[in-house]
C-alpha cells in the first residue's frame, strides 16, 4: 500500500470514530451532526480523551477549496498569458467543495473576512455517503 491510501484509511476511520454511524434516516447529501465536544481545557489532566486529543494537535492534513474545474487542450494552455481568463464548471454562487487529502468532507461559500478569502461550511458530510470520495 501506499502512503496516500494509508492517509486516507486512517482518515476514513478517524471520522468513522469522530462521527459515528449515521442514523439510517440521514439520506445522501444530508449534514452530518456531531454531538458536543467538551473543551479541553474542561477535561482532568488525567481524562484519556484529552491524551488522545493532544496526539492530533500535531497531524497536518492538507486541505484544498475546489471553486471549479476545466478540461482546456494543451494548445489552449500554452496560449495563456497574464490576464487570461479560464471559464470553470460553476456559478459563481454555486457552493465550493472542501476536500481533506483528497476526500470530499464538505460544501461551502466563499466568504471574505478581513480582506482574506475564507469559506463557510454549509453542509459537512458523513464518510458513509455514497460517491462523495473521490481521488
Amino acid at each position: 500500500m501506499d502512503s496516500s491510501t494509508v492517509e486516507k484509511e486512517a482518515l476514513l476511520n478517524l471520522l468513522k470514530r469522530v462521527q459515528g454511524t449515521p442514523p439510517p434516516s440521514q439520506g445522501a447529501g444530508a449534514a452530518a451532526k456531531f454531538p458536543e465536544a467538551a473543551s479541553m481545557e474542561e477535561l482532568p489532566e488525567s481524562d484519556p480523551r484529552r491524551a488522545r486529543a493532544d496526539l492530533f494537535r500535531s497531524v497536518h492534513l492538507k486541505v484544498r477549496v475546489e471553486l471549479g474545474r476545466v478540461q482546456v487542450p494543451l494548445k489552449e494552455i500554452l496560449k495563456l498569458t497574464p490576464g487570461a481568463v479560464v471559464d470553470l464548471d460553476r456559478l459563481a454562487d454555486d457552493p465550493v467543495d472542501v476536500y481533506v487529502d483528497d476526500l470530499l468532507i464538505a460544501r461551502g461559500e466563499v466568504i471574505v473576512v478581513n480582506d482574506c478569502f475564507c469559506v463557510r461550511l454549509t453542509e459537512v458530510f458523513s464518510q458513509s455517503e455514497p460517491g462523495e470520495v473521490r481521488s
